[in-house]
């Protein structure tokens, strides 16, 4: 077992690491993809700095409309502002000292070029030393457009490395946390299939138990059926009626092991009989233990009514619901009601006993559990656990109500094939 958990530990930490792994290469490629969105428009702004110098051009040509030419020079200057502060905000933009050279050079020149606009003169004079200096500016703009281009195609390429190494890591990694998971499922099928294989083994057993101890019960019942009938002394017969008590005990809690082992194992089959309604009351009254000064009031309708179903799960319900009801009870009338109505069996089994918390009834349910709540002892072993099971593979429904103090009424409806009633007008 700790080679199991040591193995299957190991997995679980290099999946993680795997997987970490992953996470990190991708991190990676995300974030030189994402240094590639600012640098990407330098292109573009390269370019509409080379168009707006242009347009400049082509306005000063036509020096009397004063507004255009400022509105172009405005334009002008302020895409080489943009690229500007791009490259001394943007920590992901590609420089070198050859770009800064040119958009250095080229601010220079743009303020020289507003001198020269902004002088006296004519504007012949004017228009012929604007062209002149735009002459001189337009080498800046190429060496601009080049390093821009330059840097960009260096960069882009050292990326493009960078993004295949990681892409190439990433999918490495991605394949080993897959081989990882597969191998962890296997080795948990293959350890699932061994737990399953020592459950059987282990309901194998009890079932085993169960008949080496039926056999030596039913030798204790019959001797004491045979002492019952030939003693005569109150004190014999006292201890007489203890043995048999604490044998039936033994009896019926043994008959639940073998139950419940059955329903784990899968091997509880529904088997059809038909069998008339009052036989299941007069087994259950036969079966009933009188404890607590308890009593059993039985009421069904109709008493001759035959139906088809599984006649020893219903009983086993049933035996079930009243033991349920005698062990939390005092001094009470235990009212078991049967009735046959549209197709479906009604059980209600109703006392006055101890109660308990209706919210916890999930828990009762569970196999093994002992009532350990200080406010009940309801769903003491394995009595509702197998009644449940025994409902649900019969298709049917349960319920229950109810208060601590108070008492407990249990409800159960079970479909069945009618062979002869005469139903009555109201289920219970």
């Amino acid at each position: 077992m700790r080679r199991v958990i040591s193995v299957a530990c190991i997995i679980i930490m290099a999946f993680m690491i795997v997987i970490t792994l992953t996470v990190i290469k991708f991190n990676n490629i995300k974030e030189q993809y994402q240094n590639l969105d600012p640098n990407l428009d330098n292109y573009s702004i390269a370019e509409i700095i080379f168009l707006s110098f242009e347009r400049l051009k082509i306005s000063i040509l036509d020096l009397s409309d004063g507004s255009n030419i400022l509105s172009k020079k405005s334009i002008f200057d302020s895409k080489i502002e943009i690229l500007n502060n791009n490259s001394l905000n943007t920590k992901s933009f590609f420089k070198d000292e050859d770009f800064y050279t040119s958009i250095n050079k080229l601010i220079k020149q743009s303020a020289e070029l507003d001198k020269i606009l902004n002088s006296k003169g004519s504007i012949d004079e004017k228009r012929q030393s604007a062209l002149m200096y735009m002459d001189t500016m337009r080498p800046t703009l190429l060496d601009l457009q080049e390093s821009i281009y330059r840097i960009q195609i260096n960069n882009f390429s050292q990326i493009k490395e960078i993004i295949s190494d990681n892409s190439l890591d990433a999918e490495i990694s991605s394949l080993l946390a897959i081989f990882l998971t597969c191998t962890l499922f296997i080795l948990l099928w293959r350890h699932s299939a061994r737990l399953k294989k020592t459950l059987k083994n282990k309901n194998i057993f009890i079932s085993s138990i169960y008949h080496e101890l039926a056999s030596s019960i039913q030798k204790i019942q019959f001797a004491t059926d045979v002492i019952n009938d030939e003693a005569n002394k109150k004190d014999i017969q006292k201890y007489l009626d203890i043995i048999n008590f604490h044998a039936n005990k033994i009896t019926s809690q043994t008959l639940d092991v073998l139950e419940y082992s059955k329903i784990e194992m899968g091997n509880s089959f529904i088997q059809t009989e038909p069998f008339v309604l009052n036989q299941i009351t007069t087994d259950a009254i036969h079966s009933f233990v009188k404890r607590n000064d308890n009593s059993l009031k039985v009421r069904i309708s109709p008493k001759n009514a035959l139906i088809r179903t599984d006649k020893k799960k219903v009983q086993s319900i049933i035996n079930n619901l009243l033991d349920n009801s005698n062990k939390n009870s005092q001094n009470d009338i235990i009212h078991l009601h049967l009735r046959i109505f549209s197709g479906y069996l009604y059980i209600k089994v109703k006392d006055f006993g101890n109660g308990f918390d209706i919210n916890k009834i999930g828990k009762f349910i569970q196999p093994f559990n002992q009532g350990a709540e200080r406010d009940t002892k309801q769903g003491l072993g394995l009595g509702l656990t197998i009644i449940k099971s025994h409902i649900d593979l019969l298709k049917g429904s349960f319920k229950a109500r109810s208060t601590i103090g108070e008492g407990t009424i249990f409800f159960v409806k079970i479909p069945v094939q009618i062979v002869h009633s005469k139903e009555d007008n109201q289920p219970v």
